[in-house]
């Protein structure tokens, strides 16, 4: 059903698709099992920047969490536990990528992104 309803999304043809909806991270352990060979990628940023990047940006219905710094600040909060628990259940599953690296350090970190996309 996935693949049914992100068909809108992928270029006909195309090996590659990019998913990055917000909320990817609770169904991590869901997607290694049916897509096994997904690159699942952890695009983070310092707390503060994130969580007040999610205040100011508008999302569609369903993201409540983003109206009030305390349920930012929880959500954050379970996001990296989550993700800390996927790093130990699923070890070289996920690449965590830090935004202030890669900005600071670009060419090392796209060429580690690409290498870990076998690209």
């Amino acid at each position: 059903r996935y693949l049914t309803d992100t068909r809108l999304y992928r270029r006909a043809g195309k090996p590659r698709f990019i998913d990055k909806m917000p909320n990817n991270f609770r169904h991590i352990g869901l997607i290694h099992l049916m897509l096994p060979g997904a690159r699942i990628i952890d695009a983070r940023r310092g707390a503060m920047a994130c969580c007040f990047s999610n205040f100011k940006q508008l999302f569609a219905s369903g993201q409540q969490f983003t109206y009030s710094f305390e349920d930012i600040a929880r959500y954050y909060r379970t996001y990296v536990q989550l993700m800390a628990h996927w790093e130990r259940v699923l070890p070289g599953a996920v690449l965590r990528v830090q935004h202030e690296e890669l900005v600071e350090d670009f060419e090392p970190q796209v060429r580690r992104i690409l290498e870990f996309c076998g690209l």
